[in-house]
């Protein structure tokens, strides 16, 4: 009797896990385990230390806003890097096609193990994603949305089908003149969200060599304190940096 009854489990079990995905239902044990993975770090040691050990978490998602020249898509291409120094793949969502590969390759991207989609809808775009994920040896997706909003709920179904893989989802929204970042941070359900604003421009012989941002941790699930402020020097390394 026993048995029929973990044969119905099993099944039912199953059957759930092929409607919705086998993240969906699994043993808490396996969580434990996936809750245990270190973290991707930023490559800037005072916004590293604010996040904390972890890093930006892996199995979740990070919200990443700012405005051009912000240093926004600068901090994310470094967090690429850091997945590529693992041995991982990085998928670049590129909705607007603003990815830079000169750009990301002085960020230290090696654009060999990064694959790029440029699809024509976000549907589609999370449908690729999904499916490189799925192999196991990605280690980071970014979601270039630019200023438009995402579908949360096709955000929430890729970050709960694809956490048991170990993966970080960065969303990078970049919001245009005359926007206040403020209005667009905290649209969706993101584990960590991260508002990165200019704060002055450093001139080396009248010309700028490098600008400070300020780096706002607006969010982090499990952390008491919010709202504690990182201040990171960027290098210039090219006029086209975002």
């Amino acid at each position: 009797m026993d048995q029929q009854r973990n044969d119905r489990l099993e099944a039912m079990i199953a059957s759930i896990q092929q409607r919705w995905g086998a993240a969906a239902l699994q043993p808490l044990s396996r969580l434990a385990v996936r809750t245990a993975l270190p973290g991707l770090l930023t490559g800037f040691e005072i916004l590293d230390a604010v996040l904390g050990t972890q890093g930006i978490p892996r199995g979740q998602t990070t919200e990443v806003v700012g405005k051009m020249t912000s240093g926004a898509t600068t901090l994310v291409y470094n967090v690429v890097a850091a997945a590529q120094q693992q041995k991982q793949y990085g998928i670049y969502v590129d909705l607007e096609a603003t990815y830079n590969p000169v750009y990301a390759t002085m960020c230290g991207i090696d654009n060999k193990l990064l694959f790029l989609a440029r699809p024509d809808t976000e549907i589609a775009a999370l449908d690729i994603a999904r499916d490189l994920i799925q192999q196991g040896s990605v280690g980071v997706i970014v979601l270039d949305l630019g200023e438009t909003q995402p579908n949360l709920r096709d955000i929430r179904r890729l970050a709960t089908q694809l956490s048991r893989f170990g993966c970080a989802i960065l969303l990078l929204k970049l919001a245009g003149d005359g926007v206040n970042t403020q209005t667009i941070l905290g649209n969706s359900s993101a584990a960590l969200r991260l508002l990165v604003q200019r704060d002055e421009w450093i001139l080396k012989r009248d010309d700028i060599s490098s600008y400070r941002t300020l780096n706002k941790r607006a969010r982090r699930k499990g952390l008491e304190r919010e709202g504690k402020l990182a201040k990171v020097e960027v290098t210039n390394k090219q006029p086209s940096e975002k």
